[in-house]
């Protein structure tokens, strides 16, 4: 839910560039666009068209149903898993709309990651100096380093 929340509070901070309508559309887009994670979505293993089809049963909102359909890289995860076609289930998505809730969406993950690549650790790294034995770098039977 924290991650709904980010991308949601991101998309709030670049409405105002999408326009009057558009930006409540960008904010229920950035709540929902990760629901077909949630057991009840899961048909496809897809979560972009789960979350879309889910959607559609429960509120039948076309436009939003679009744009969680083709959020982030759905195309490319369609033809990945062999489900691609079921995108054609849906309108398509205004690219402004989609490509919003798809930068949010990214941009939280690159903040995550860098958090926790540079956060410290409890134990240090493995080095890649030689062992003494052998010269390798390579951890092995003379000498994990």
């Amino acid at each position: 839910m924290a991650h709904s929340q980010r991308v949601h509070s991101q998309a709030l901070n670049l409405a105002p560039t999408l326009g009057e309508e558009a930006d409540l559309l960008a904010a229920a887009a950035a709540i929902a666009h990760d629901i077909g994670y949630a057991r009840a979505a899961v048909d496809t293993g897809q979560h972009e068209i789960d979350g879309a089809r889910y959607l559609r049963a429960v509120v039948g909102a076309d436009p939003l149903c679009s744009i969680v359909a083709f959020h982030t890289s759905s195309s490319w995860e369609g033809i990945r898993t062999r489900v691609g076609h079921a995108l054609n289930e849906f309108g398509p998505a205004e690219p402004e709309l989609a490509g919003t809730i798809t930068y949010c969406d990214w941009s939280y993950r690159q903040e995550r990651l860098h958090q926790r690549n540079s956060a410290p650790r409890s134990t240090p790294p493995r080095t890649t100096t030689p062992a003494p034995c052998c010269g390798t770098t390579t951890p092995g039977p003379c000498g994990d380093t």
